[in-house]
């Protein structure tokens, strides 16, 4: 049986140029597509050595990518709004209509 390092090393040097460029066309970006391919490559040194090395390396490769570069692009696109949420909290001056005075009550509040 092919170790899993092993058979990842084979892949990114004979398919890692392919796989990037399907990455750069389906995110529009090459840094987001690098970063997605190294997440996937990490994954693949975590999952493969318990599970074995999938039949398709290469589409497992490109699947776990493409996702994890959906999962940053959702991210990124909600920061936005939540970090002007955050700042009308921080300003000076906000104060919440109404204190809570039980600190447990107010963890799961603010949870």
């Amino acid at each position: 049986m092919i170790e899993a390092g092993d058979a990842l090393a084979r892949l990114v040097r004979d398919e890692g140029t392919r796989v990037l460029a399907t990455l750069v066309r389906v995110t529009g970006d090459i840094d987001r597509a690098q970063d997605a391919a190294q997440d996937a490559a990490v994954r693949a040194l975590e999952t493969w050595p318990r599970d074995g090395v999938p039949d398709n390396p290469r589409a497992w490769l490109l699947v776990t990518a493409k996702r994890r570069a959906i999962d940053v692009i959702r991210r990124e696109t909600r920061r936005a709004g939540k970090e002007t949420e955050a700042v009308m909290f921080t300003e000076p001056g906000h104060e919440p209509a109404e204190t809570v005075d039980d600190d447990l009550l107010r963890l799961v509040f603010t949870c």
